[in-house]
């Protein structure tokens, strides 16, 4: 099998949609899968993959497996995500089903009212393909809300798939600028340390600490250490090699 233009194409808007979801937000573990399809294809995460790094995609051609999709090469067949089911429930050609841990809290609040559609916790797989089959009707475009699970993003176009995620992740995520060790001082933006901040300020409330962040100055004192800055140097070279 090769890899023609219509493949190539859905492959490349595969990968567009995996540096948007393929984060430790997102995706943390190896949660969350992407589909996209067309009258011909459907292509989606093979079964415990991982969002966040390179892996397999399975490739179905008129609902055959004939093969996924890894570095840059067609390889054996695998067993596409337990979610395939739930995918081919939506019509569209964009789904992205993920985890972002910063909507979950909500999510696990039985109470919590959404703007979106919610669906009340079902097991992944035929239970939730069930649920979601029952209760189907097209739409262009849309959001569901998973109970205890996660989102469902579906679409017509990349364009309105990712302004639906970044008007949801607008509206649920919190900044957290607070600076309790070096790392946070340096690298404030990162993902990953924006959960170990949270995960800090978490167990203190549980066990009642009381939390003393560094001050400004030891901040500005560390930023501009020759060898900090050498080391923030040395990694924009990497990231862009």
């Amino acid at each position: 099998m090769w890899i023609n233009k219509k493949l190539c194409s859905l492959l490349r808007d595969y990968n567009q949609i995996c540096e948007v979801f393929g984060n430790i937000l997102d995706a943390p573990s190896k949660g969350g899968n992407i589909s996209i399809k067309d009258n011909q294809y459907m292509i989606i995460k093979a079964s415990g993959q991982d969002l966040k790094q390179n892996h397999k995609i399975c490739i179905l051609e008129n609902e055959e497996n004939i093969g996924s999709y890894f570095n840059n090469r067609i390889i054996n067949r695998v067993n596409p995500s337990m979610e395939i089911e739930m995918h081919k429930v939506f019509k569209n050609k964009y789904v992205a089903h993920y985890h972002p841990v910063y909507i979950l809290p909500y999510l696990c609040d039985k109470n919590f009212k959404f703007a979106h559609k919610c669906i009340d916790f079902v097991l992944p797989g035929k239970q939730l393909y069930k649920k979601l089959y029952k209760n189907y009707q097209y739409e262009e475009n849309g959001i569901i809300m998973l109970r205890n699970h996660g989102v469902i993003i579906f679409s017509e176009t990349l364009e309105k798939l990712f302004s639906l995620y970044k008007d949801l992740k607008d509206e649920f995520f919190e900044k957290n600028y607070n600076v309790f060790t070096p790392d946070d001082a340096i690298d404030i933006e990162s993902y990953e340390l924006w959960l170990f901040r949270e995960s800090i300020e978490n167990i203190a409330r549980k066990k009642q600490l009381k939390l003393s962040q560094i001050d400004i100055q030891k901040i500005h004192s560390l930023v501009n250490m020759p060898e900090e800055q050498y080391r923030q140097k040395s990694m924009k070279i990497k990231e862009l090699q």
